[in-house]
């Protein structure tokens, strides 16, 4: 008797796959289609150095010390309060703020306690971020300004 159920279960699974594969797909179709992203999304940072004062507050207040301070004259990298006083004399108005994003976790603070208006750091709707090598995830700031982002919208930072 369930040898005879055999070919009608074979029937009825051949048509749901048949119905199935002409139905419109429930997922989207990436990268095709892209999702649509809430409002407040903090995606990747942007550092606008046209209202950046260097001051590092936003290097201060990140939790995972995701965030250094590079002075682009002297190729000098600070994380610390303390490494940022042996930067050069003058490198106080020049430092820029640049981000390792293998580290970063979105928090927001480098946002919010950013002193300029507009904000010279935000986090933007970016969320491709996507890399093979580790060395492509550490961004110095000239990476990161919004004319680099806005010119490139498809593309993941080098």
């Amino acid at each position: 008797m369930s040898y005879l159920k055999i070919p009608i279960l074979f029937v009825k699974s051949f048509l749901l796959a048949v119905r199935s594969s002409l139905r419109k797909p429930w997922t989207i179709q990436y990268p095709r289609e892209r999702p649509k992203i809430p409002h407040g999304y903090r995606g990747r940072e942007v550092v606008n150095h046209e209202t950046c004062i260097s001051c590092a507050r936003c290097m201060m207040v990140c939790p995972v010390e995701a965030i250094d301070m590079y002075h682009p004259e002297s190729k000098a990298i600070a994380n610390t309060p303390d490494e940022i006083a042996k930067l050069p004399a003058g490198a106080v108005g020049k430092r820029r703020p640049g981000v390792d994003l293998s580290r970063c976790i979105f928090c927001g603070y480098c946002e919010e306690i950013c002193p300029t208006t507009p904000k010279s750091i935000s986090l933007k709707e970016l969320y491709e971020l996507a890399e093979t090598e580790y060395a492509k995830m550490k961004h110095p700031s000239t990476d990161l300004k919004p004319e680099y982002v806005e010119d490139n919208p498809e593309v993941t930072l080098p």
